[in-house]
């Protein structure tokens, strides 16, 4: 179907033998031909120039193919024969493999009329063709350079016009490529020039790789409906082939006359349009692929990607010793601070290294010559940034490496990784209980202060329990949570009971309260993705709430005290200074006077008390510091209240005798009111044996103490006895603001106060006190 065949010469035996195709093609008897025999089927006329051509083109593999006319039964037909395999014997051929092309059947009148100079005029422009077609291929392919090859085909053809058309298989469509005329080039035809749907009623042909030839266009050749698209009375049209089929077609035809298209114009044109195609081929390949190598380039040189190639040199064991620099773009340039001039051709050891950490060379050893591909990141001693490298082998003994920059990466990484360290530390270290579960409620997580609030000995004992199945979850929240609702809650003693049975509870503390916040965390397409719940441990809100309402009800007995405390002295006041002036007698007067002293006195420090207390609430405390002797303070006190003892109790002060003159930086005025108030109170609850008095020095602190033998407190009052409001013994007159007084002044004097008592012996309280407040330079 292709019009081939196959040949085989063998130059020992001198016998040619034919493949089927041409068996049938030449009508022969037998598939082997002798030498003779074959020389004698060659037109006379040319015997002897073929026989010379076809002994070079056999000695010679670089003749390419040849044509020669050879007579069957139906006329002569062309041969064009091609050189595949030979055998030779030292330098003698001895045998030669081929294939051959037939053509059309060449009339005999044709050749009787000198087919020859056919030949020869069809050969020699053959030639100057091919060679104009050799010279454009070593140039640009433009318009001036095709037009001179048209204008060869057209010397031989004597046409109008010769166009060239590509096929768009994908759009199937076809376009005009070139156009050329007798009277030069012309891109006139817009028709022609745009994109065209593919005819498949005359065009199929040529699809299929077949040539159409049309001596004359006729209703019966070309539908009347596309005659007109043809604009030619006459033209042959032959398939233009690459290896990927076909890719356009070649047509050459006359306006306004008909011709008769011979063999040899057919033949000939199909050989040119071959050439031609193939030229194009070719350049349409160039282009592409400078095109290509423009685009790579420009590519090369503007990617944000900094690059270079690397020739490694070896020493004779194949020890790398150092590598040079062969190519490298501007963004690595820029990323080394060394401009491309001056890498290029300079070595590694000329250079120095361009990073913090030097490239290994035994690793760069491993890539050119085992093809491992490298993958690091490091620092440029430029710029300092850090830069992802990509270090392959292209080619044997050649490396490329690629950089990107990750600096913006690497500093976003670490400050991710400080902020879950600081996620982490918050996590742990935060003052609520939190538990994470997964979507289905199973836990797999606790921090620590949760372990603690539940009293568990680790995680271990929490981890894998279920939400839903939780005892201290009461089922609203259950049913919230479900819904992928946020719900919050309390649970109280009675809850944190029920824990115990749900899971095993080392350190139970019944006596908590705790709000539970559930909150629902959901992923980026609001699917509920874990259950996340928060611990606040309220046991010190309630406390603290205790104790308020404990302050409000001292409070309020402390008003109804004062009422009655301060009443009382005012009345005794009042009353006897009534009694006074009437009465006229001396010793009766005298005594009136003491009582109504000894209750002005009383309340003058009800109202001092009541004063202090108010600064406390103020947060105001005058404190002025001076430098006192310590013993003096004490003493200044006993003699204050010596007379303020019940009959039957001593009141006495032991001074620290190897200490009798140590000073100290205080405020002797407070210091006095905390050691009487301690010796009133004892005073007030000691109604036998004695109250003593007495300080020592510790280190750089000294302890005041005042000792009794009085009735004693009980276990439960020795710590909120120094609360405000606080009266042990409600009938015992007094503000039950004295100790919180005391407490507050020892806070502000940077001192410590306190109580050691036993109900039925009495009790002991001190205050110890900084010697000095800022060390004394005594030069």
């Amino acid at each position: 179907m292709t019009g081939w065949g196959w040949w085989s010469a063998n130059a020992l035996t001198r016998e040619i033998t034919l493949s089927t195709f041409l068996v049938n093609k030449f009508s022969l008897a037998s598939s082997t031909l002798s030498f003779d025999a074959f020389v004698e089927r060659i037109e006379p006329a040319a015997r002897e120039e073929t026989v010379t051509q076809l002994r070079m083109f056999l000695s010679d593999a670089r003749c390419g193919d040849i044509s020669y006319p050879i007579r069957t039964p139906h006329g002569y037909v062309t041969i064009c024969s091609r050189l595949g395999r030979r055998e030779f014997d030292g330098f003698r051929l001895v045998k030669c493999e081929g294939f051959a092309q037939c053509g059309e059947v060449v009339p005999q009148p044709l050749v009787a009329q000198g087919i020859r100079s056919g030949l020869d005029k069809v050969l020699v422009g053959q030639r100057r063709f091919t060679q104009k077609m050799l010279n454009i291929l070593n140039h640009t392919f433009g318009a001036d350079e095709m037009d001179d090859v048209m204008q060869e085909v057209f010397s031989n053809f004597r046409a109008d016009i010769l166009r060239v058309y590509s096929f768009n298989h994908a759009s199937q469509t076809y376009s005009c490529v070139h156009e050329s005329t007798v009277n030069g080039i012309s891109f006139s035809l817009d028709k022609d020039r745009k994109e065209v749907p593919i005819d498949t009623t005359w065009m199929t042909p040529l699809l299929n790789k077949q040539p159409i030839f049309v001596d004359e266009v006729t209703e019966e050749k070309i539908p009347d409906a596309i005659r007109h698209k043809l604009d030619v009375k006459s033209f042959m049209a032959v398939p233009l082939l690459s290896k990927d089929g076909v890719w356009g077609y070649m047509t050459i035809g006359l306006f306004n006359q008909k011709r008769h298209w011979s063999y040899l114009d057919r033949e000939t044109f199909w050989t040119i349009a071959n050439i031609v195609g193939i030229c194009l081929s070719l350049q349409k390949s160039e282009r592409e692929a400078i095109s290509q190598n423009e685009f790579l380039h420009r590519l090369f040189r503007n990617m944000p990607l900094g690059y270079f190639s690397l020739g490694i040199e070896q020493d004779k064991n194949g020890t790398v010793t150092d590598y040079e620099y062969l190519d490298t773009n501007e963004m690595f340039t820029r990323m080394v601070g060394i401009s491309r001039e001056n890498l290029l051709g300079k070595k590694h050891s000329e250079i120095g290294p361009i990073f913090v950490k030097k490239l290994d060379l035994q690793v760069l050893s491993r890539v050119a010559f085992q093809g491992e591909v490298f993958h690091t990141q490091g620092q440029m001693r430029h710029d300092g940034r850090h830069y992802n490298t990509t270090i392959y082998c292209p080619r044997k003994g050649d490396i490329v490496a690629l950089f990107s920059d990750v600096t913006d990466t690497v500093t976003a990484s670490e400050a991710l990784q400080q902020s879950e360290q600081v996620l982490k530390k918050m996590y742990a270290n935060t003052p609520v209980g939190i538990e994470l579960y997964d979507k289905d409620g199973y836990m797999i997580d606790v921090n620590e202060k949760e372990v603690e609030i539940q009293g568990v000995s680790g995680k271990d004992s929490l981890l894998g329990r279920n939400l839903f199945e939780h005892p201290s979850l009461p089922k609203f929240a259950h049913d919230l949570l479900k819904q992928g609702k946020d719900v919050t809650f309390s649970v109280d003693m009675e809850g944190l009971k029920a824990n115990s049975q749900y899971y095993e509870v080392d350190n139970y503390n019944p006596q908590r309260y705790l709000t539970i916040k559930s909150t629902v965390l959901r992923n980026l397409q609001g699917e509920v993705e874990n259950y996340m719940l928060i611990i606040i441990d309220n046991t010190e809100l309630y406390e603290a709430k205790a104790r308020a309402e404990e302050s409000d009800r001292l409070k309020s007995a402390f008003l109804a005290n004062m009422s009655h405390e301060i009443r009382t002295p005012l009345n005794a006041i009042v009353g006897f200074s009534d009694i006074l002036i009437e009465t006229e007698d001396k010793e009766e007067q005298q005594e009136y006077i003491r009582i109504i002293k000894k209750n002005n006195s009383h309340l003058l420090n009800l109202i001092s008390d009541i004063l202090d207390v108010a600064k406390i609430e103020s947060g105001i405390v005058d404190v002025n510091y001076s430098f006192i002797v310590v013993e003096e303070v004490c003493r200044q006190t006993i003699d204050s209240l010596t007379l303020q003892a019940q009959a039957g109790v001593e009141l006495k002060f032991i001074s620290d005798e190897q200490n009798a003159s140590v000073f100290m930086e205080s405020d002797p005025k407070r210091i006095l009111q905390i050691l009487t108030n301690f010796l009133s109170n004892a005073i007030k609850f000691t109604n036998s044996g004695c109250i003593t008095l007495s300080y020592q020095v510790i280190g750089a602190e000294v302890e005041f103490s005042v000792k009794d033998t009085g009735i004693g407190l009980a276990p439960g009052d020795t710590e909120r006895i120094f609360e405000r409001f606080v009266k042990v013994d409600e009938f015992v007159p007094g503000t039950g603001l004295g100790l919180a007084i005391c407490r507050n002044i020892s806070d502000k004097l940077g001192g410590v106060i306190g109580v050691e008592s036993t109900v039925g012996v009495g009790s002991r309280f001190w205050l110890r006190l900084p010697l000095m407040q800022q060390p004394l330079n005594i030069l």
